[in-house]
């Protein structure tokens, strides 16, 4: 398998738990990179712009990480 197909294979993997995580914080996922664990996830709310959110999905088995950019407003 050539590096560009791995690579492309954890990005589509990376976008579905994107996906899942956007719509639940809460659900359970599996590492995109190494499958060992589940990603923890991490809310920051924007300074300026509070209505941002950045999801920090990160892996504690392998230390993958990645993140989304969410518009939600405050309740």
């Amino acid at each position: 398998m050539s590096t560009s197909t791995m690579n492309s294979g954890i990005a589509k993997r990376w976008i579905e738990a994107g996906k899942v995580l956007a719509e639940d914080a809460t659900a359970i996922v599996s590492c995109p990179v190494c499958g060992q664990s589940h990603l923890h996830v991490e809310d920051v709310r924007g300074k300026e712009n509070p209505s941002i959110i950045e999801r920090i999905m990160r892996c504690p088995s392998c230390g993958a990480m990645n993140a989304l950019r969410l518009v939600r407003p405050l309740r």
